[in-house]
């Protein structure tokens, strides 16, 4: 209603909104896209072509969201126009649907929340431009989650035996594998990180960086070096795993939230990302610790904790 009444069009119908509930929701702003990726693994699991035949033509739309041409000629996240994508808001479409301190909420407060990651360090030093909607930085996580919605669209479309669909999104995968290898590498630290417009990588190391790895963007000598910084433990390993931001980062210690902590999901897109890449041994280990993290939490208390501190293994969060 609120964007027929607004005359945006169908541009701006076509994301997963950040939802909550029955009543509450933001059309905004969508949520990490993830959908292709989870409904590819579903059918590989379930073998149901109906899912997939049903589901194709609304993840094709998500998708298209993200790169979608604003009224001004602006693709919707790519504020620079460089071809890689910043998490933004787009504030025409700030409902009053949403909570009343919500709705008091500046522009880089949306684009964080989109991130699905609200307070990652990585996002501390970012400006945000009132013009774009969006975010100054390209941001890795995105990329990286972006390039394997369209590698997943276009399995589905060759098991849909639909070529043309299936070409047209390998074509964009391949396109945004470049931009990152090009953009978002640092050659010097040996690592994938945020970049900002003006040419500065981000100095944040999060538990997302290592997100090239599931959409099979490093080459196996980047991919080697990626793995020594995952197992370092003055960075990321440790008796509890992964931590949300490094535990070198300054706010590492403050274990609020996606500083420092750790998720579930996230672990387990990273996981996938050393399956793909056969590292199989610290794939086993790094399940292994995970599950004893859940389990613990589980047969102790019956507990299935949002997230977990990464320095003792308790719960946090909201506990289920």
């Amino acid at each position: 209603d609120l964007v027929r009444s607004r005359g945006l069009g169908d541009v701006y119908k076509r994301q997963i909104p950040n939802w909550r509930g029955r009543f509450s929701g933001t059309a905004d702003r969508s949520q990490p896209p993830v959908g292709a990726f989870c409904v590819l693994k579903l059918f590989g699991k379930l073998g149901d072509l109906d899912l997939l035949k049903f589901s194709y033509p609304h993840l094709k739309k998500w998708h298209a969201f993200w790169k979608a041409l604003k009224p001004n000629g602006q693709a919707r996240r790519d504020g620079n126009g460089d071809g890689l994508l910043e998490w933004g808001s787009d504030a025409e479409l700030v409902s009053s649907a949403v909570p009343s301190w919500e709705t008091k909420a500046e522009g880089k407060q949306r684009a964080k929340w989109e991130s699905g990651q609200d307070d990652l360090p990585n996002w501390e030093e970012a400006s945000f431009s009132e013009e774009t909607g969006t975010l100054t930085m390209n941001c890795l996580d995105l990329n990286c989650l972006y390039a394997l919605d369209a590698y997943c669209l276009a399995q589905t479309a060759n098991i849909l035996n639909l070529p043309d669909d299936y070409a047209f999104y390998l074509d964009e995968y391949e396109q945004m594998k470049k931009l990152i290898n090009s953009t978002l590498w640092n050659e010097r630290q040996k690592f994938y990180f945020d970049r900002h417009w003006d040419g500065r990588f981000s100095p944040r190391k999060a538990a997302s960086n290592f997100y090239p790895l599931l959409a099979r963007v490093p080459d196996q000598e980047q991919a080697l070096a990626m793995i020594k910084r995952l197992l370092n433990p003055k960075e990321f390993w440790g008796d509890y795993v992964l931590p949300t931001i490094s535990r070198d980062d300054p706010l590492f210690k403050e274990q609020q939230y996606w500083r420092g902590t750790i998720w579930p999901p996230t672990n387990y897109l990273v996981y996938q990302g050393l399956k793909a890449y056969g590292f199989d041994a610290v794939a086993a280990e790094f399940a292994q610790k995970s599950a004893a993290l859940f389990l613990r939490s589980w047969e102790n208390f019956q507990l299935c904790p949002e997230n977990f501190d990464s320095r003792t293994g308790e719960a946090g969060g909201q506990r289920f």
